[in-house]
């Protein structure tokens, strides 16, 4: 499979243009890793920081010869917290394509100031989900890898509005859908990753939701692979 190496590029390129675009926020779009595992005893660790603040890491294990574990965490200055785990199923075709699929289950919290005047608000959120991954690793002298993802899940938060003395609850029941792409570059084992995140929420049960989170994220990020293949180079 040839490798358009133009296309990731011009993708994330134009997520940072997006950025620019104010909004306040509750739930951000998060750059977990794409780890594409490639075999058994693999492990992945992925550090680094996003264009909208705050910092992530997470750690991705092949526990079997299909069978992958991963963690994921973040934090934002603006009181916004979120960790994820999952487990999946990954392979790698003759074609030298690797694909994987994760079913997990993330949780978190944000505050800030309104989203059109100065009013407080808290939310609490639950995230179902499940996400598949397709991409390529180790191409060429830079030891590209790149990649896309899709996560999609059932998104329940729960936001109070203390905008008057008593705060106002409410739970917005939501379908979340996030597609991502990445890029990273390097050696074989220490890599530097740039990612785009999107986020669109769907609402079932009310229209504020759509108030509470941030349509894209750009994060860079540096990621480190320890394999048994590596041990013996």
């Amino acid at each position: 499979m040839k490798l358009n190496y133009l296309f990731p590029i011009t993708v994330l390129l134009a997520a940072v243009i997006l950025l620019f675009m104010e909004s306040c926020t509750i739930y951000l779009p998060q750059p977990a890793s794409i780890p594409l595992m490639n075999e058994k005893n693999e492990v992945q660790l992925n550090g680094g920081f996003t264009f909208l603040g705050g910092a992530n890491g997470s750690v991705a294990f092949a526990a079997g010869e299909h069978v992958a574990l991963q963690a994921y965490g973040s934090v934002h200055p603006d009181q916004i917290n979120y960790f994820q785990g999952s487990v999946g199923y990954f392979t790698k075709n003759k074609s030298d394509l690797n694909f994987e699929i994760y079913a997990g289950l993330g949780a978190g919290d944000g505050s800030d100031w309104g989203f059109d005047n100065a009013e407080l608000y808290n939310g609490d959120y639950l995230l179902y989900f499940a996400q598949a991954n397709i991409g390529q690793t180790n191409l060429g002298s830079a030891h590209i890898d790149y990649g896309f993802g899709l996560k999609s899940g059932l998104f329940d938060a729960t936001v109070a509005d203390y905008s008057i003395s008593d705060p106002i609850y409410y739970t917005n029941n939501s379908v979340l859908i996030e597609p991502q792409a990445f890029i990273r570059l390097g050696g074989e084992k220490f890599k530097i990753g740039f990612q785009v995140n999107g986020s669109r929420i769907f609402n079932l049960s009310s229209k504020e939701a759509a108030m509470f989170y941030y349509p894209v994220n750009f994060s860079v990020s540096m990621n480190f692979r320890i394999a048994p293949s590596l041990r013996k180079k």
